[in-house]
C-alpha cells in the first residue's frame, strides 16, 4: 500500500535552499523532536501519528 506523509516546519532561513537544508538535517537528527506526522493513506483518510506517544500509549494526564 502507498501512504502519504506530509510533514510541515516552520523556519528562520535566509533562501528556500537554506530552509531545505535545514529541513532535512532535523528529519535526519536521530534526537530530533519532529515526531508528529500527518498521514493519508491509500483511501484518502488522514492521520495525525505522533511516534513519542502511539496511539497504544496513552498521554500524561489522559482520562482514558
Amino acid at each position: 500500500m502507498e501512504y502519504r506523509d506530509i510533514r510541515v516546519i516552520h523556519l528562520d532561513a535566509s533562501s528556500s535552499e537554506d530552509a531545505t537544508r535545514k529541513a532535512l538535517a532535523i528529519h535526519r537528527n536521530p534526537n530530533s523532536w519532529a515526531t508528529h506526522f500527518t498521514v493519508r493513506d491509500p483511501q484518502g483518510r488522514i492521520q495525525e501519528v505522533d511516534l513519542v506517544y502511539p496511539a497504544e500509549t496513552p498521554r500524561s494526564g489522559s482520562t482514558e
